[in-house]
């Protein structure tokens, strides 16, 4: 094997992959509210911690150092859209959980609430925090684990992971990601084949982009973005996607840059687009 050689970047934080979590906490008021989080990672097994790190200016910063209780809510694809905008707005000018339409629930063995909407949740007790920089390290320990049933394993121990459909956070292109669900199984002409059989999923406007639409939340995620990807692959045109509010986990999409267009269109606010004032654009997928 041929060593490729490599470019030095400087210090610079990244570390790939990222998860985007969210850290739901009651502030100072017992209000409810929730920022996203990607540098989140386990750091003890026994006792089993885990470790945050925030920002003091945060809204979450003082209330979880006040409460010394928070949850982590693993969300799933579907909320990509709502993740995105806890990172963006501040719970001290928004109420994040009315705004995303989370469901607040009191969590058992510590005070902090968590989103009923995410498949898995942490609950987590502040032990050590300590200032390092830009940054307070949290350190605490997970009181508790809960799974929506519907998204553990076949031994019911676990959650299984093609269910769950965390999101992944690219910390270079502040985008985010869905996890590829073949587990490297089978070979790669039966994956297109598979694609390929998805095709009438794409609907072809012009010579210059292809467009995929999802108009529906019944429209299936794995069909529409098969056919996404086999569509880029042989035709090498870019993709023009518009995404329905009703479903936006088909915002997650594995390996495409997104440039939002000029033309308007009534779709949710997808990864890599910051303003989070207007929910509506068309994005072209080079």
């Amino acid at each position: 094997m041929t060593a490729k050689p490599k470019r030095s970047l400087g210090a610079a934080p990244l570390l790939y992959p990222e998860p985007a979590l969210l850290i739901a906490t009651y502030d100072a008021s017992g209000k409810p509210n929730a920022m996203t989080a990607a540098w989140v990672g386990m750091c003890v097994s026994d006792p089993v911690n885990l470790m945050v790190a925030i920002q003091p200016p945060r809204h979450t910063h003082d209330a979880l150092i006040d409460r010394k209780a928070f949850t982590v809510c693993v969300p799933s694809e579907k909320l990509v859209a709502e993740t995105d905008f806890a990172g963006m707005a501040s719970g001290k000018k928004y109420d994040k959980f009315a705004t995303c339409g989370f469901t607040a629930v009191k969590a058992e063995y510590v005070d902090a609430p968590y989103i009923a909407e995410c498949p898995v949740i942490l609950e987590c007790s502040l032990t050590h925090h300590q200032r390092i920089g830009t940054h307070t390290v949290i350190i605490a320990e997970i009181k508790d684990v809960k799974a929506d049933e519907d998204c553990l394993d076949a031994s019911g121990n676990f959650p299984d992971i093609e269910k769950v459909l965390p999101i992944i956070f690219d910390c270079g292109s502040k985008n985010y990601y869905g996890i590829a669900r073949c587990r490297f199984r089978g070979s790669v002409q039966s994956v297109r084949n598979d694609c390929q059989s998805r095709y009438e999923r794409i609907a072809k406007f012009g010579n210059d982009y292809i467009a995929a639409i999802a108009v529906s939340p019944d429209v299936d995620c794995d069909t529409l973005w098969g056919s996404v990807r086999f569509c880029r692959q042989i035709m090498d045109k870019p993709i023009v996607v518009s995404v329905g509010f009703g479903c936006p986990r088909y915002a997650v999409i594995d390996s495409f840059s997104i440039v939002p267009r000029e033309r308007p269109s009534p779709v949710v606010a997808l990864f890599g687009h910051r303003t989070h004032t207007q929910f509506g654009h068309t994005y072209l997928l080079r």
